[in-house]
């Protein structure tokens, strides 16, 4: 039997049971400090060598090369 009656109400009492019951999260962003204090200063490149690390890095090569020629 179809009754009309529980038909509305059901729905309206669905509706408003949803609409009470709903909650509306706020979000909240938060920027971190660096990206807000943006400063790209670049630190001066100093041109003076490193005598061990020119040694490491031509010890670097040297194991690439003998490494990729396998």
């Amino acid at each position: 039997i179809f009754e009309p009656e529980n038909r509305i109400y059901n729905k309206k009492y669905a509706k408003s049971k949803n609409t009470v019951g709903s909650k509306q999260y706020i979000s909240r962003e938060k920027t971190p400090q660096w990206l807000e204090e943006r400063s790209y200063e670049k630190t001066p490149i100093s041109e003076e060598h490193d005598p061990e690390l020119e040694k490491e890095r031509e010890a670097f090569l040297k194991q690439l090369q003998i490494d990729w020629d396998e």
